[in-house]
């Protein structure tokens, strides 16, 4: 529950700052947003999370995860990172919290936008799926894209400078516009997430340098 507490720190330091505060995350960073804001509906009114960690992908590594991350194991190596591997169980423990029923009552209430990939190694997609889609569906202001296996878009996909198994997100700069669509103006064309020219009526998503 320290993702929680270190996130409410976090938007304390936001108290002065008026209107609606927005979470936006990825993996473990997008079920805090999910997390945060079902615990602050009074302060945060909208959240977007890409890839959320609400459950370890493959049942192999989760069963791993759920035997051996109380165990003094230092170090774990996943895709050539290297960390603790009790970061994994606690990842794993605090996805499940966020989709409690008392906090997916909360998160249904608000507005939601969850951006997945078939090419997952870390976030079941197929559990993200299902609890989005809990949630509700346009109607009621929640929206939900997954990007099928064809388009080669990794569990990283905000950041198109990372490259996991040979694939990068070459949808970077319009995903980041239909993200915008959904916070400031309340929709989302899905039909853009898998264009690579941006829509020139949202602002335009500068090119990042490649080294």
């Amino acid at each position: 529950m320290d993702y929680l507490t270190e996130a409410e720190a976090r938007l304390e330091d936001l108290e002065a700052m008026p209107g609606p505060i927005y979470t936006v995350g990825v993996s473990v960073g997008g079920a805090v947003a999910l997390g945060l804001a079902a615990a602050h509906p009074e302060r945060i009114k909208k959240v977007a999370a890409y890839a959320p960690l609400l459950e370890v992908y493959g049942e192999t590594r989760e069963r791993y995860v759920k035997l051996t991350g109380l165990l003094n194991i230092k170090e774990f190596d996943w895709d050539n990172l290297s960390f603790p591997l009790g970061c994994c169980t606690a990842a794993n423990r605090f996805g499940a919290f966020v989709r409690q029923q008392a906090n997916a009552k909360v998160l249904k209430k608000m507005p939601t936008l969850f951006v997945l990939t078939e090419n997952e190694n870390a976030a079941d997609f197929k559990i993200n799926q299902k609890f989005a889609q809990s949630l509700g569906r346009e109607a009621k202001g929640h929206y939900l894209y997954t990007y099928p296996v064809a388009d080669l878009v990794p569990h990283s996909m905000v950041d198109p400078t990372e490259v996991q198994h040979n694939m990068s997100n070459v949808f970077w700069q319009t995903m980041y516009q239909e993200t915008f669509r959904f916070l400031a103006l309340g929709k989302f064309d899905a039909a853009r997430m898998a264009e690579t020219v941006q829509d020139t009526g949202l602002p335009i998503v500068s090119d990042v340098e490649t080294e």
